[in-house]
C-alpha cells in the first residue's frame, strides 16, 4: 500500500472512531418528577413568585428529572423555567384557550434521552377538544397534557450534529432531534394532569376520562402518569386512575365538599389568572387524537399502573404533599407518579427540603427513578 493510501485510510478510521465517540446509547433508566409550583400571580406575601422563583428553579433542577410534569404553571412561569432548563424541551397549552391563557400542565423532556413523536392536550369535560370547556361540577377548566416519546441512540450534545432536540424558548419543539436513530426504541406515553380541588364528581369523571386515554395507548408503549390529583390514595379518583376501576360510588355529599383538601386554606392556587397575564398566540400544538380524548368507562384490568412512591416505600406511613408553604401537610398524598408495571421503580422520594429557609412551593415535589425494561411484553 502506498504511503498516500495508508494516510487516507488512517484519516477515515480516525473519523469513524470520532463519530462513534459522539454516539450515546439509548437510556436504560429515567428520572420522573411531578411538581405543583403554585400559580405565579397568587398574593402569597413572602412566598410570592418573584421572591421564590429562584428557590423553585433550584428545587426543579435538584430533581434532575428526564421527564418533569408541572401543575399550576402560568405561561411566564413556564418561560422562566424553560430558560433555566436548556437541556429540556417542553409541550403544553393553557387551559383557558388552548394557547397561552390560564394554567398549563406542561411536560418537560430531556433533549438527550428522548425524541418527541407527538403531543397534545384534552379537556376533562364532555367536549374534550374544546378549549376552556368544563362540564362536571368544576368551576375552572381542567386539562390533561400528553406526549408520546421514543428513546433513541443519539449524538452527544456538542457532537457533529449539535445538541439533540430543537431549541424552542417560546413553545414546544418540532419534536425531531438530530442524530443516529437506527437503534431499538422504547416508546413511552406520558400524561400530566391537575384534577379539580372542589368537586369530587369532577375528580372521578376526570380520572375516568384519563383512564380511557390510557386504555387506548398501544400495548407496545409504556405509560407514565404525573399529576396533582387533589385526591389521596383512598379516594375513588386516585384508585380509578391507578387501577381502572372505581373503589366506591360517588356520594351526594361528596359533590363540592373539597374532601381531598380537608384542612387546607381556602385559597388553593386555583384562581383564574388576571386578564392581563402574559399571553401569546400559538397554533403548533396538534389536537389530541379521538382515542386519547374520548371519556368512556374505564376497564379494570387492561392497563393497571403502579404507584411509584408506594412501591418504593411499602412500609412507610402515608405522607401529605400539599402544605400551604408551612411544611406541615394539609392533605393526603395527592401528588403522584403512576408507572407502567413494566417499569421497575428503583426509588421514589418526596422532596421536603427548604431553600434559603423557605419552601419553593406550597406542594412538595415527587421524584421517581425508574428502570426501562430490556424487552417489552404485554402488560
Amino acid at each position: 500500500m502506498s504511503l498516500d493510501l495508508l494516510s487516507a485510510a488512517l484519516i477515515v478510521l480516525a473519523g469513524s472512531l470520532s463519530s462513534l465517540d459522539d454516539v450515546r446509547p439509548a437510556p436504560t433508566e429515567l428520572v420522573a418528577a411531578s411538581f405543583n409550583i403554585r400559580y405565579g400571580t397568587a398574593s402569597d406575601g413572602p412566598d410570592r413568585w418573584h421572591l421564590r422563583r429562584q428557590r423553585c428553579i433550584e428545587a426543579i433542577r435538584a430533581c434532575d428529572a428526564d421527564i418533569l410534569g408541572l401543575q399550576e404553571a402560568l405561561r411566564f412561569q413556564v418561560n422562566e423555567i424553560a430558560d433555566a432548563l436548556p437541556e429540556h424541551v417542553w409541550v403544553g397549552v393553557g387551559r383557558d384557550d388552548g394557547a397561552d391563557g390560564g394554567e398549563f400542565a406542561p411536560i418537560f423532556v430531556s433533549r438527550g434521552k428522548f425524541e418527541i413523536i407527538e403531543h397534545g392536550t384534552f379537556w376533562l369535560s364532555d367536549t374534550p377538544e374544546q378549549p376552556g370547556s368544563r362540564s362536571w361540577g368544576n368551576d375552572l377548566p381542567r386539562i390533561c397534557t400528553w406526549v408520546r416519546l421514543a428513546t433513541t441512540m443519539q449524538t452527544r450534545p456538542g457532537g457533529p450534529d449539535g445538541p439533540a432536540g430543537v431549541d424552542a424558548p417560546d413553545g414546544p419543539p418540532d419534536a425531531t432531534p438530530t442524530g443516529v436513530r437506527d437503534a431499538p426504541r422504547t416508546l413511552l406515553r406520558v400524561f400530566n394532569t391537575h384534577l379539580d380541588h372542589r368537586s369530587q364528581a369532577s375528580r372521578e369523571r376526570s380520572a375516568a376520562a384519563i383512564r380511557a386515554a390510557i386504555e387506548a395507548v398501544p400495548r407496545e408503549e409504556l405509560v407514565l402518569v404525573l399529576g396533582d390529583l387533589n385526591a389521596g390514595p383512598e379516594n375513588p379518583a386516585f384508585t380509578t386512575l391507578l387501577h381502572g376501576a372505581r373503589a366506591g360510588a360517588l356520594r351526594p355529599e361528596d359533590e363540592g365538599d373539597g374532601a381531598a383538601r380537608a384542612g387546607a386554606p381556602a385559597a388553593t392556587g386555583e384562581s383564574a389568572p388576571p386578564a392581563d397575564a402574559p399571553t401569546a398566540v400559538r397554533s403548533d400544538v396538534p389536537a389530541a387524537p379521538a382515542s386519547a380524548a374520548a371519556p368512556g368507562p374505564p376497564r379494570s384490568s387492561d392497563r393497571p399502573l403502579h404507584d411509584a412512591w408506594r412501591v418504593a416505600n411499602p412500609e412507610a406511613p402515608e405522607r401529605g404533599t400539599a402544605h400551604g408553604f408551612r411544611g406541615e401537610p394539609t392533605t393526603g398524598r395527592i401528588d403522584v407518579i403512576f408507572v407502567d408495571p413494566r417499569l421497575t421503580v428503583l426509588s421514589a422520594t418526596i422532596d421536603q427540603a427548604k431553600r434559603d429557609g423557605r419552601f419553593p412551593s406550597d406542594h412538595f415535589a415527587v421524584i421517581a427513578r425508574l428502570s426501562l425494561p430490556a424487552r417489552l411484553s404485554a402488560p
